[in-house]
């Protein structure tokens, strides 16, 4: 029943305007095909490419924070190894001497020039040295 009315529409529309139709279609279903099949494709490239920029950089932050605690943990160790800088801190906090803490703080000066000079990736000590 509906195939009959279909058909029976379909043979009310004239020549000429079955023929537009007929190219209409024929000419605009290339075209929305490759705009789909285009923007799929484009859409899919920098999909791909963020991912890749994103995951590079992520690496590259890892890299520079794992070299980090590796400085920091030089730093540390140096710090930590024969106690010569605790000592130090230790005999400056109990000094009542003026001269003596300035000595005090002149030995703290040259430990920590020492290690900020071997570790000068790491600038955590820049701060304490130039405090005292």
């Amino acid at each position: 029943m509906s195939r009959k009315f279909m058909m029976g529409r379909f043979k009310q529309v004239t020549f000429k305007n079955r023929i537009i139709a007929i190219f209409l279609i024929s000419s605009l279903i290339p075209f929305i095909c490759l705009g789909f099949i285009s923007f799929y494709t484009i859409n899919s490239i920098l999909g791909n490419k963020v991912e890749a920029a994103l995951q590079n950089n992520l690496n590259q932050e890892l890299i520079v924070l794992e070299n980090t605690l590796n400085n920091i943990n030089h730093v540390s160790q140096q710090l930590a190894f024969g106690g010569g800088t605790n000592k130090l801190l230790e005999e400056l906090l109990h000094e009542k001497e003026s001269y003596n803490q300035i000595q005090l703080r002149n030995d703290i000066k040259a430990e920590l020039n020492v290690i900020s000079f071997s570790n000068p990736n790491v600038g955590l000590i820049t701060g304490t040295v130039n405090r005292f």
